[in-house]
């Protein structure tokens, strides 16, 4: 048979799915719970074994929160509650639900039990991570208490005093979080036995099960339906070239100065500027490379120089996803198995560069021409797949940058580039939305909230993005750095990479949480002290665990391969995590991790849908490319991206002498405004290269 899984708009629901899936090896079916009716349970519920009810924000006397779940306890099925689900059975059973006095949000317990039901066989005490501002009060109803919290005494189990309802208010399905499977294991043998002796005659209905599956379930469809069908073109058109020398940041802009002046050839640049980033890529932008960007619900396809004919699609019933797919699909075709890219293991010869805003505006360039620079064995490639492309041009171009002994301009001057008006948001009214998200924290509508500010920047006369660039790498190098100018202008640098996937089908991701600003009394030891602490711990594993959660939708064996672990930055100490997933054989590629994951959730908090729409109505403006992703998919392909922060852009509206930057921190229930508001600062720092 199948396990119903019903989700309540959680950022960890795929991880409980995923352990449903492991401890019972049936299929699970996941749905929305506003997406179901009392109806459709009541007739198809007998397809199932057991119906779980997930977490999510809000409260359980919410109508609007729990949507069907209510509707779950007229059924005669084995139920399993988890959080929000818990405490809707508790609220079934005549029990009462109140707010914690101090919410635990990412936070371990020690749950102790009696022993018996779900916790047969299970060690008396173990940890287990909460994430819950609402709790089950003294009056219980007909819930018999099965586990308690050992530090604050909460009720963390019960069970129905005559029916197969069970729930934990603790979250099993966390990356830290002990005995969780053992703990539905045993939930699964008490739901068979109920089967068993109650619920007989139903036979496998596969037809039924499959119409309530294309009806109701909540798994995206992919996006590259059709690529696995489209045959590989052996004589697809690759052109390499290679040259020797060292590789730096600053020979990168040295070759971009070059192209620029010597070719009058404009450009993208990805550039690894340290360590951990190995590769950075130059994409040539020709009066003809078609460029994709969307405004106002409309996807533009026009050339770079704006001379031809622009191609405009309303968005209204598709999206910008199913459009660049669509276009990519035959030149990953052509590309994805191509010898040459295999034997030398190049990550990007030719592809969409660019990004997506926050909003998830697109800005992207398709490149047919580039160079590579590897940092890694101080080589440089130069790619074409463009047939008939001067590749001498390109390439005597850049040996005489290589040879040019002069300093690169402006990237090792001062780090300023001049006066300017700087528009910070007014401290009281920060500390008056950071003491809104504390509200939203303690009522259980939000774990974490990254609650960002703009700062606006305005010069007295327009200044060369790409000076400005220069720059901002000079002050502030980092692995993710970007300089892109095809739409409005994005200058970035970038420590944190959001995700990448290659062509053996890995995605990864890398999420930063948790800031200590370096300084003459800051020792490494004492970053990882403060960074160490319950609160930043706490703050990046909400992000792991919502990541694992992105991840658990699409791909197979998810796994973290660094959890909670101190990197060192130019002026910062961050906290870093890395979570790993495989993508299948056949449906779900690249693009349907990235297009399914964004916004980014260290840029947003959890859960994420109901974070996304509280910092809608606190912040004052869109983010726009602050909080967004900027990177590549090449047509091998494979894909890397950054988010954007600590980073200058524009937004469309702008004049061309307006920079912003954008910044924050994430807001949970052991933060305080005064750190919160100086942790802000830190990042804005980096960026500030103004008088």
């Amino acid at each position: 048979m199948a396990i119903l899984l019903i989700d309540s708009y959680d950022s960890f629901t795929y991880n409980l799915h995923k352990l449903v899936e492991q401890v019972t090896q049936a299929p699970v079916v996941t749905v929305h719970n506003d997406k179901v009716t009392g109806a459709d349970l009541e007739k198809y519920h007998h397809l199932f074994d057991a119906v779980v009810l997930g977490p999510g924000p809000g409260s359980p006397t919410n109508p609007s929160d729990i949507g069907v779940l209510d509707d779950v306890w007229s059924l005669s099925i084995p139920v399993f509650g988890v959080c929000l689900g818990f405490q809707c059975l508790v609220l079934h059973c005549g029990g009462q639900i109140d707010r914690l006095a101090r919410p635990h949000h990412g936070q371990p317990s020690q749950i102790e039990h009696t022993g018996e039901s779900i916790f047969a066989g299970i060690p008396q005490k173990f940890e287990a991570i909460r994430y819950h501002s609402l709790y089950a009060a003294n009056s219980l109803g007909s819930v018999v208490p099965l586990a308690w919290s050992a530090d604050d005494s909460v009720l963390m189990a019960g069970k129905h005093a005559t029916k197969p309802f069970y729930g934990v208010q603790y979250h099993p399905e966390s990356i830290c979080s002990t005995q969780g499977h053992e703990v539905f294991s045993n939930f699964w043998n008490l739901a068979k036995e109920y089967n068993h002796d109650c619920r007989t005659n139903r036979p496998l209905d596969k037809a039924a099960l499959q119409e309530f599956i294309d009806k109701f379930s909540a798994k995206p469809y992919p996006l590259e339906v059709a690529i696995d069908n489209l045959p590989t073109c052996p004589d697809a058109h690759l052109a390499l070239r290679t040259l020797s020398g060292k590789v730096s940041a600053s020979v990168a802009i040295r070759l971009c100065d070059a192209i620029r002046s010597s070719l009058n050839c404009d450009f993208a640049l990805l550039n690894s500027a340290r360590d951990p980033g190995r590769w950075s890529i130059i994409g040539l932008l020709q009066h003809d490379t078609v460029i994709f960007r969307t405004r106002n619900n409309t996807l533009y396809k026009e050339p770079y120089n704006k001379s031809g004919t622009s191609e405009q699609t309303d968005l209204t019933d598709s999206s910008v996803w199913e459009h660049i797919t669509k276009f990519m699909e035959p030149k990953i075709a052509q590309y994805r198995n191509n010898v040459q890219v295999q034997e030398h293991d190049l990550p990007f010869v030719g592809g969409l560069i660019g990004h997506f805003t926050y909003e998830q505006e697109a800005a992207l360039a398709y490149v047919e021409n580039c160079v590579l620079l590897d940092n890694q064995s101080n080589t440089i490639w130069l790619a074409s797949i463009r047939p008939g492309f001067d590749m001498q041009s390109l390439e005597d171009c850049i040996k005489n940058a290589l040879n040019d002994s002069s300093p690169v301009s402006e990237s090792s001057g001062p780090s300023s580039i001049g006066p300017a008006s700087v528009q910070i948001i007014d401290r009281n009214r920060y500390e008056q939305k950071f003491n809104q998200c504390q509200e939203y924290l303690h009522s259980g509508d939000s774990y974490e909230l990254c609650l960002t500010a703009q700062t606006v920047i305005t010069l007295p006369n327009p200044v060369d993005p790409w000076k400005i660039y220069k720059h901002l790498v000079n002050r502030n190098p980092a692995p993710y750095s970007c300089f892109l100018q095809f739409d409005r202008p994005l200058i970035g640098s970038s420590p944190e990479r959001f995700m990448s996937w290659s062509r053996q089908g890995i995605c990864e991701f890398r999420p930063i949480k948790g800031t200590v600003k370096k300084g003459p009394q800051m020792t490494r030891q004492k970053a990882e002290d403060i960074l160490n602490s319950n609160k930043e711990r706490g703050e990046n594993l909400m992000i792991v665990d919502l990541i694992r959660h992105d991840l658990n939708q699409l791909l197979d064996n998810v796994r973290v391969d660094k959890l909670m672990t101190v990197e060192e930055y130019h002026t910062v100490y961050q906290l870093v995590s890395v979570i790993k997933g495989d993508l299948p054989t056949h449906g779900y590629k690249g693009i349907d991790v990235l297009a399914t994951s964004l916004p980014p959730g260290s840029m947003t908090g959890a859960p994420k849908k109901r974070s996304v729409e509280i910092l809608k109505s606190l912040e004052d403006t869109p983010r726009g490319s602050y909080s967004g992703v900027s990177g590549y998919w090449s047509v091998t392909d494979e894909g890397d991206w950054s988010v954007i922060i600590r980073s200058l852009f524009q937004h469309p509206d702008d004049e061309a002498n307006v920079w912003r930057a954008g910044a924050g921190g994430a807001i949970t229930v052991l933060s305080n405004a005064t750190d919160e508001w100086n942790e802000m600062l830190t990042k804005l720092e980096s960026v500030l290269i103004f008088d």
